[in-house]
């Protein structure tokens, strides 16, 4: 269970998984804060349906979401709200779910992400997104794979709609070293780029 906000307020997730990492089942519930009235927070909750599902093949699939009124202030329609928040409670979910079949994060989304030709929840037809491609260039970008000292850390994530997201960041007294992987799949074409930061003060 994640206590998100704003927009989506709860969200459970459960993930059934074969002993060799296949996803077979997802169920999930989300409450989204409606405000004192209505806006564009109903379109909100199937946004937040479908980013709970994610970019994976699922089988079995059942999400429901609850849109209720509070005191808050509503929200509105800003580059995919309830997106965001949901796509990082799920992939923080699927790290759990991988760590405890004994898989490699990365290796648990290669396994399990859409291929052209699979049919979505909704029975729509996945054409070419060129979303595997984009999760290895994300792993090569940052150097996946290799043990990382005691003062570095690394994640990874996929995303529906733009690129997975992946960072490798380096803690040390007085420095910060950070790469970062944005990969862009449109139009069958793929865009790796490949970020350095450095602070030496």
């Amino acid at each position: 269970r994640f206590d998100i906000l704003p927009s989506v307020g709860i969200l459970e997730l459960e993930t059934g998984v074969r002993r060799d990492g296949t996803i077979v089942a997802r169920r999930g519930h989300l409450i989204v804060d409606n405000g004192a009235y209505s806006m564009d927070e109903p379109y909100l909750g199937q946004m937040a349906a479908m980013f709970a599902v994610g970019p994976y093949r699922i089988p079995d699939v059942d999400v429901s979401v609850d849109v209720v009124y509070t005191n808050t202030q509503p929200s509105g329609s800003v580059r995919a709200p309830t997106g965001p928040t949901t796509c990082w409670a799920l992939e923080q979910h699927l790290d759990v779910v991988a760590e405890r079949v004994g898989l490699d994060p990365v290796e648990f989304r290669r396994r399990n992400l859409v291929h052209e030709g699979d049919a979505g929840p909704t029975g729509q037809i996945v054409e070419r997104i060129g979303v595997i491609e984009t999760l290895e260039s994300a792993a090569k970008a940052i150097g996946w794979g290799p043990p990382l000292p005691d003062d570095e850390a690394m994640g990874i994530a996929e995303r529906i709609g733009t690129r997975p997201l992946a960072a490798r960041c380096h803690l040390g007294l007085g420095r910060l070293y950070r790469v970062t992987g944005q990969q862009e799949s449109a139009k069958h074409h793929l865009d790796t780029a490949a970020t350095m930061f450095r602070d030496t003060d």
